[in-house]
């Protein structure tokens, strides 16, 4: 039997069949992560000039219930638009990019984008490569300093605000600051090709204990508790520099 997903992927790709040249699917399924609250992330590569068509012909495939589109200019360069579908499953979202012929595809690298499944692709120019070891070179060796350097000089503000009693002000720069320069330094560590990632993920691109501790630092209760975990962020960011 076909499931629901596997139908609107379905409908989606005979209704662009001949409005593009290639088609495949990304997020979860590319990292073979698939479960019940996937999206479904699809790509699609058309002639310069044919989004308009390609997103007709997309929309009339769909029983759409609510359109979210990004604004051009996007800051990737692309066509993008997520769709709620009227359905009783409330997790089937399509996440549909579009880019033109003539527009470089930047969402290339595996270690970000894993694998694409291809739907069709009349050219054979659908690819993620590994990235360049030294490009992963220069992440491990520089990019350290850059987030420790900052977290060093602007931890305080945390300790600011608390003595302040502006809590809602602390935690911000807690999560803002400490634990966004935290995740990134253990990124570099363990997962230097998606080191932009922030928190994202972090449950498996980090080891295990790694990331249950993180975790832990991320729930914060009480002026009192956000003190203390802010102090062991700080710690185990400087540890991580430093080794």
């Amino acid at each position: 039997m076909m499931t629901e997903r596997k139908a609107t992927i379905l409908g989606i790709t005979r209704a662009l069949r001949g409005k593009a040249f290639a088609l495949w699917e990304g997020g979860s399924a590319s990292f073979d992560k698939l479960d019940e609250y996937s999206d479904i992330d699809l790509i699609a590569f058309v002639e310069d000039g044919g989004v308009p068509e390609a997103v007709e012909a997309l929309e009339a495939s769909l029983d759409i219930d609510a359109k979210y589109e990004l604004p051009a200019p996007t800051s990737h360069g692309y066509w993008q638009a997520w769709y709620r579908l009227k359905t009783d499953n409330p997790w089937l979202i399509v996440d549909m990019v579009i880019a033109e012929r003539s527009q470089d595809w930047s969402f290339n690298e595996h270690e970000k984008h894993g694998d694409p499944k291809i739907i069709f692709d009349a050219e054979g120019i659908v690819r993620c490569d590994p990235m360049d070891p030294d490009d992963i070179e220069k992440i491990r060796t520089q990019k350290p300093a850059d987030l420790w350097g900052e977290l060093d000089l602007l931890h305080h503000l945390v300790d600011k605000e608390l003595a302040r009693g502006k809590y809602p002000d602390a935690l911000t720069f807690y999560w803002g600051i400490v634990l966004r320069k935290l995740v990134g330094l253990l990124r570099v560590k363990h997962c230097p090709g998606r080191h932009e990632f922030g928190f994202r993920y972090v449950k498996t691109d980090l080891p295990p204990e790694a990331a249950e501790r993180l975790e832990r630092l991320m729930w914060v209760a009480n002026p009192e508790e956000l003190a203390q975990k802010k102090a062991e962020a700080v710690s185990w960011a400087e540890e991580l520099f430093r080794t």
